[in-house]
């Protein structure tokens, strides 16, 4: 991408450097818990970063964004239609995220909890990289963008829906 927009470059590089050192010590074993505040205000960091540069830049498909901040924006409204047609509390913490089942799973397959759960973060955010390295390299390809969406949640299902079913939840 070639973006003489200082201002989204400075405004990212602003708000991912502090960022940077919780994720090196951070991975593989959970030193620092940033908690649920912690993950919202990374999730609006995020977010204000990838609206600002397409808003910015008219080469830049507002789908970019949308495919950026699409992983945490799908288990949340997951997460809310989930609970709503089970009759469960909003406020209340629960197993079914992506991430807790396949802890779950690789638990299941013989892994240790302290070894599973980073493997299962590594399994999300590989999937996550290979999206956002899609999106960079489509920004200004809407097609490829929402197809990029559509394979997200198509993978998303699949892996929780067969990981459930090996887990018999």
């Amino acid at each position: 991408i070639n973006i003489k927009d200082t201002f989204s470059a400075d405004l990212v590089l602003f708000l991912v450097s502090p960022l940077i050192p919780i994720f090196i010590f951070n991975f593989p074993f959970a030193k620092i818990f940033i908690g649920d505040g912690g993950a919202y205000i990374l999730g609006c960091i995020i977010s204000l970063a990838t609206i600002t540069i397409s808003e910015n830049n008219n080469e830049v498909n507002p789908f970019f964004s949308f495919l950026i901040i699409l992983y945490p924006l799908y288990e949340c409204v997951r997460s809310f239609v989930r609970r709503l047609i089970n009759s469960k509390r909003f406020d209340w913490p629960d197993n079914s995220h992506l991430h807790s089942v396949l802890y779950q799973w690789f638990v299941s397959k013989k892994f240790q909890p302290k070894t599973a759960n980073p493997i299962a973060s590594f399994t999300i955010l590989t999937f996550v990289l290979i999206l956002n390295i899609w999106g960079i390299i489509n920004f200004d390809d809407r097609n490829n963008l929402i197809l990029g969406c559509i394979v997200f949640i198509i993978f998303y299902e699949v892996l929780i829906k067969f990981s459930k079913k090996e887990l018999k939840i």
